[in-house]
């Protein structure tokens, strides 16, 4: 199948993201000499040992890849320990740095604070891509810091939308009224006796932008041993973020993040809880961790144009040799 889609497009290139080595694809491109350039390449530790452990069947895989352009030293590293030919990779950051802000106005976001009962007086928690395990915890943490910030409202976004029943009956255990953020739009809004304490997120693609309505934002996938989620996003925002012991799929970015002050890692239910009711009452704090994230994700901006330069050759040399045959 594969080689007969290859012979019908005939790609002058291949391109490949982070770790999507399908064998079959390159040695069937290796056949052709097409080159495949991998691009925001990352191999995690908990990836890394799995693959190590077939790595006589991945050396030869990836002897078929012409251009390894990794995230990180630590990624270029575990991709030549794999089997990759040392010559062929380059260190040129994570494309994820060049997120850009969506495109939301602000009467946008205003039109949505009034239609969830927002007052100017309350805070907000955005706890984002959770796991089985974390709402039970978020929501025990939340319900003891309502009883000291009373306007405090949770954005909970689970990170597969085919829990969101599941997550309701949590909250139903835990006794804390909610609503989804579709039923809101479509009774119009909530006020007074019907505002609930929790929105649940029920929605796709919208995270990123809720995350811009937040005084705290938590990482979901890292109280539990998940590996973690894009911590990225709510950097753009100038965000306080916290995230649990568990980043293994982003440990080199959590890592360079936590020594440069923009984020908060905590150990377990306990420290997040301190941690919550500390930045809660501490808005300086909130404000200085927001805006040392944001420093450190403009200084790793340029992980596109980079990734562009190393594929542009490659670029010219297809459109040079489909002139030559078309002349």
């Amino acid at each position: 199948v594969i080689r007969n889609a290859l012979r019908r497009i005939d790609p002058g290139l291949l391109t490949i993201a982070e770790t999507e080595i399908w064998p079959n694809l390159l040695r069937s491109c290796g056949r052709r000499g097409r080159p495949v350039l991998l691009f925001n390449g990352r191999i995690s530790e908990k990836s890394f040992r799995r693959y190590m452990a077939l790595r006589f069947f991945f050396r030869e895989c990836l002897k078929q890849i012409t251009r390894f352009l990794m995230q990180t030293e630590g990624d270029r590293i575990r991709i030549v320990r794999m089997g990759a030919p040392s010559d062929r990779t380059r260190v040129t950051g994570n494309i994820k740095f060049d997120q850009s802000t969506p495109a939301l106005k602000p009467e946008a976001v205003a039109e949505f604070a009034k239609l969830i009962g927002y007052r100017e007086e309350e805070k907000i928690i955005v706890a984002g891509s959770t796991h089985p395990g974390e709402e039970e915890i978020l929501l025990r943490c939340f319900k003891d810091l309502r009883k000291v910030e009373p306007h405090l409202l949770l954005i909970l976004a689970p990170r597969h939308l085919h829990r969101i029943e599941e997550v309701e009956r949590i909250l139903q255990k835990e006794s804390i009224s909610w609503k989804r953020k579709t039923s809101i739009e479509v009774t119009g809004g909530v006020t007074g006796e019907d505002r609930p304490e929790v929105i649940l997120l029920d929605t796709m693609g919208e995270l990123m932008s809720f995350y811009g309505m937040g005084a705290l934002c938590f990482i979901g996938g890292s109280l539990v041993p998940v590996g973690g989620h894009n911590p990225i996003e709510p950097l753009i925002f100038r965000k306080c973020v916290l995230f649990g012991p568990h980043m293994f799929h982003f440990a080199e970015i959590s890592r360079d993040l936590l020594e440069a002050g923009g984020a908060i890692q905590v150990s377990g239910p306990d420290d997040l809880a301190l941690q919550l009711r500390r930045l809660l009452s501490e808005e300086g704090k909130r404000d200085e961790v927001g805006e040392n994230g944001y420093q450190f994700l403009q200084r790793h901006r340029g992980a596109a144009e980079r990734m562009f330069e190393e594929i542009k050759p490659f670029l010219a040399n297809i459109a040079d040799s489909r002139w030559q045959m078309a002349n």
